[in-house]
């Protein structure tokens, strides 16, 4: 199964009992068991669904290393695979 999850920020919500609670902003997710290459191309127009992509300035890539991670071309990214 491939995971891909976009996301434009986290907000700190401070809780009753003082504790911070992290929320994914604006966050969208596209799961599936195709091929690498089609799961490539629905992520990014899922991603393009919500987000103008034309504006995105920055791209975290982290993942487990596997080869179809790797292969991801999308620009701008920052790899922080391990």
């Amino acid at each position: 199964m491939k995971i891909g999850t976009a996301y434009d920020g986290v907000l700190h919500q401070v809780q009753k009992d003082g504790k911070i609670h992290k929320k994914l902003d604006n966050k969208v997710t596209y799961a599936s068991f195709e091929s690498a290459d089609k799961f490539r191309k629905h992520k990014e127009n899922v991603i393009a669904s919500v987000y103008n992509t034309d504006e995105i300035a920055l791209r975290v890539k982290n993942g487990d290393d596997a080869n179809w991670i790797q292969k991801d071309n999308s620009k701008p990214f920052t790899d922080l695979s391990f």
